[in-house]
This record gives structure tokens, sequence and C-alpha cells, in this order.
């Protein structure tokens, strides 16, 4: 507010915006989960403000004005893109120091694959389709930016085994055969209810015969004892 209202040079403007205004902005960003459009509204105010004190008009394309340097774009950082790359770097630095943040992370991490019912490296699963499926956290959002940016994230964590010759994860196939928002979500939570991820767990051993208890609302068997699943409602007879 002291910029807009006192008088102060183009250059001096543009620095304490760039290296005031923002980096204020910065210190939070490594856990924060704000979508790029809150922090595009966020940072509006200010940018209005300082852009005619810095000689640009309040209208300057905002594209250009967040552009990188080397493609002629003025090269002020977007917060979001500051967020989601700090959130990355944590990731890879935690779990590679294996310090407690890396083995809560890992236990998240672990947790979204239960939630997805999929294996597979951070960012390789089709983020439009599966993502609800995932309890908003910060570890959803790191997932969302590498799907968005076509990037994954090849990290060491446990994952639910197929358990037989032609078994297949429940939740790829409801995909494959064309499910799609409500109604795979509720195939997931039937899935997470009865504590199932692939074709074994809800089938006899010849994989030829959906199990009774599964129609019942009965957990199917007890062949993965050592998981813990997300919480689930209780059933209602």
């Amino acid at each position: 507010d002291n910029l807009r209202i006192h008088k102060a040079t183009k250059n001096d403007t543009w620095y304490a915006l760039e290296r005031s205004f923002l980096k204020t902005i910065e210190y939070p960003l490594i856990v924060t989960t704000l979508s790029e459009k809150t922090w595009s509204m966020i940072m509006r105010p200010a940018i209005n403000a300082l852009l005619p004190k810095a000689g640009l008009s309040s209208k300057f394309p905002r594209q250009v004005l967040h552009g990188p340097s080397e493609f002629l774009g003025l090269g002020l950082p977007h917060p979001w893109y500051t967020q989601e790359l700090s959130h990355m770097a944590t990731m890879l630095t935690e779990l590679a120091n294996n310090s407690q943040t890396g083995l809560q992370l890992r236990a998240t991490l672990e947790q979204l694959h239960m939630e997805l019912g999929l294996p597979g490296d951070l960012g390789s699963h089709h983020n439009a389709t599966l993502k609800e499926l995932a309890t908003d956290s910060w570890i959803k959002s790191v997932w969302c930016s590498l799907s968005k940016f076509n990037m994954t994230m090849h990290l060491s964590c446990q994952s639910v085994p197929l358990l037989r010759e032609n078994d297949a994860y429940l939740t790829q196939l409801f995909v494959d055969n064309g499910y799609r928002g409500t109604a795979l979500r509720q195939l997931n939570t039937c899935r997470m209810f009865l504590k199932v991820t692939t074709i074994a767990d809800i089938t006899s051993v010849d994989g030829k015969t959906i199990l009774s208890s599964v129609f019942e609302g009965v957990q199917a068997n007890n062949i993965r004892p050592h998981l813990q699943w997300p919480r689930q409602p209780t059933r209602l007879d």
C-alpha cells in the first residue's frame, strides 16, 4: 500500500514487487494447496496497483507478465507455479533423506494408492478421470500438478500386488468399462468398504465366480491382513 500511495521509481517498484512482496508470499508455499485461480485472485489487487507504478498498464497481459524472460516475458513468478515446484522438490528431498517428514509423505503416498486402487508412479494415472477418488490433500495436489505438466515422479513405496495369473486391478477395470464420475466414485467406495483391490480379492480360487459375501456387503476374504485402509462409513442395513 505504501508503494501505491508514495512516489517511487519504476525500478524501485518492480524490485519491491519481485524481491519483497513475492518473497513474503513464497514463505508458506511449501504447505499451501491453493489453486491457480485462487492465487491469481489474491495477487490481483497488488498487481493492478503496482504495475502502473512500474510503468505498465494494469491490464498488461498476465501470460507475458509471468512468462519466462527467455521467451520475451517479464519473468515475474506466479505463486501457484512456485508452490507446486516447491512441493515436488520437497517430495524428492525428504523421501531421499528418509526424514521424519519423508516417512509421513511415504505413508500418505501409499494411502493415495489405496484410495485409487492402483499402483504406479505418481502422475502416471489419468488425473481427470481418477482425481475425484482421492481425498483432497497435499499429496493429491502434487499428483494433479504432475499430470498437468505431463510429468511422473518415480518414488519407492509399497503397492498392492496382483495375486495370481490374469489378476487385474478393479479400478482399472471400472475405467476400462466406461465408468466415470458418480458411478466410478460409488464403485470405488464399495471397493474400499469391502477392502478389496484386485479380482482375486472378490472371486473364488479358480477366479470364475464372485463370492456371495461381496454382494452381501461383507469383506470378501482376509488375504491382505497387513493393509491399513482409509476409514469408511459404517454399513447401514
